[in-house]
């Protein structure tokens, strides 16, 4: 696989990186750690059906802007529907200059492929729920266990709703699975942490809606 766009530049805000995509189970190549965050939050996103980074490079007719053409950073696929994604630091996002050239950068997409340039930042990246998900990445490799997951929700729902990493032990013993099986649930969303914090055995979980 080749980029769309050569990457000549590293700094400790962008760094070319490849990494295994869960969503479309391959290899995807990543200019930035915002834009591999971003990837990351996809890759969990149950609204996301696949997505690619760097997917082509559109030319610039009227050269407005002195540039030749642009790359978005993704192509996100929304069951039928797509859109074309740009990453870019926050705090860059409020000069002229780069609201001239990302509107122009909209319009090019629209017309040439006839969807939406969506813009990411740090605020749509969110600390805390990016801990938990690289945490979950290595957990989504292993099958779920269909008659396990059913015993470990009526468990949970028997508890009031919310249970304890730990105590969910047992019940995995009992189908002689690893005790850290729902770690795997976790990671296929059958069950979510109550809070967006470090998950350990004493993580409170509940039922994924």
């Amino acid at each position: 696989m080749s980029l769309n766009r050569q990457i000549n530049k590293a700094t400790t805000m962008k760094i070319a990186r490849n990494d295994y995509c869960i969503t479309t189970r391959s290899m995807q190549y990543m200019e930035s750690m915002l834009e591999s965050d971003v990837c990351l939050m996809l890759d969990f996103d149950k609204t996301v059906t696949a997505f690619t980074t760097q997917p082509e490079s559109l030319l610039n007719p009227s050269m407005e802007g002195n540039w030749r053409q642009y790359t978005p950073d993704l192509l996100i696929e929304y069951g039928s529907d797509y859109k074309r994604g740009e990453t870019k630091p926050e705090a860059r996002t409020h000069s002229d200059k780069f609201k001239q050239k990302h509107a122009l950068h909209k319009s090019i997409v629209r017309e040439q492929t006839g969807t939406e340039l969506e813009l990411f930042t740090e605020p749509d990246v969110h600390p805390q729920r990016l801990i938990q998900l690289r945490q979950l990445k290595a957990f989504h490799r292993f099958e779920a266990i269909p008659t396990l997951n059913q015993q470990i929700i009526q468990f949970i729902e028997s508890r009031g709703g919310v249970a304890k990493l730990e105590e969910l032990e047992s019940i995995c013993e009992q189908h002689k699975a690893w005790v850290s099986y729902p770690m795997v649930m976790l990671a296929h969303q059958v069950i979510r942490s109550v809070a967006p914090h470090v998950i350990t055995r004493s993580t409170v979980v509940e039922v994924a809606a």
